[in-house]
């Protein structure tokens, strides 16, 4: 199953997913696949919000190393025309999930969590 089939498979039952990324902790997307709720400019969006949550992540990873905090596994980041779900996969791969405000971000950490192993295992 390629990296894109899994994505779809986290993004389409989640109501308000405008897209999932697989990203390199480099910024460089791997996958990447809209989401049902996605719009004419989801795509960019979702590309553009991948690369620079990425660096929040990586400084909360540094900020919970510094205070002995342990690994950092997810964060979620709401805005206000936004909410993302980032889940580490591995030590150079994470994965963003983009929702419109209001959407379930329950039911796509859900998902995340029942499709990481396949993704693991491609990698």
């Amino acid at each position: 199953m390629s990296f894109d089939e899994v994505l779809k498979k986290i993004v389409e039952p989640c109501a308000g997913s405008l897209g999932a990324a697989l990203m390199g902790v480099d910024g460089i997307p791997i996958a990447q696949v809209e989401g049902p709720a996605a719009g004419k400019d989801a795509e960019d969006d979702v590309a553009v919000l991948s690369v620079e949550l990425g660096r929040i992540l990586a400084e909360t990873q540094k900020a919970a190393d510094s205070s002995g905090a342990g690994a950092l596994d997810e964060i979620s980041v709401q805005m206000e025309r936004f909410s993302a779900v980032l889940r580490r996969v591995d030590a150079e791969t994470y994965l963003v999930v983009v929702l419109e405000p209001g959407a379930n971000a329950g039911r796509a950490r859900f998902d995340i969590r029942r499709r990481l192993l396949e993704i693991r295992e491609q990698l």
